[in-house]
């Protein structure tokens, strides 16, 4: 009993000590564009969302920094073109008579 106690103490000691903190070189000077969309078979209009990762990350939408004024739309397999508008910040919608087809691809474009 006392040598498991013993042992115990010693793989809890280990355990605890081994943490070291790891500095993730993450370079500030990199601003990426995030796309939060799909294409689905429901109707219209079909949204798409676009921020960068300058912003906070948390679900308030106020911390987020959203792409204004793109250019935004779909293209289709069968050669549909969709043109997507911007009702609020970085915020794209379809027309409401789009909906995906099933067995069709859609490529998005984005212009910025």
């Amino acid at each position: 009993m006392q040598i498991t106690k013993r042992l115990s103490w010693i793989i809890w000691t280990l355990l605890v000590a081994c943490i070291d903190p790891y500095d993730y070189p993450f370079e500030e000077r990199n601003n990426y564009m995030v796309v939060d969309g799909a294409v689905t078979t429901q109707a219209g209009p079909q949204k798409v969302v676009l921020t960068t990762t300058r912003g906070l990350a948390t679900e308030d939408s106020k911390f987020k920094l959203f792409v204004e004024d793109a250019a935004v739309s779909f293209t289709s397999s069968v050669g549909e073109l969709e043109l997507l508008t911007e009702r609020e910040p970085g915020h794209y919608y379809t027309s409401s008579e789009f909906s995906g087809k099933p067995g069709v691809s859609y490529q998005l474009h984005i212009t910025t």
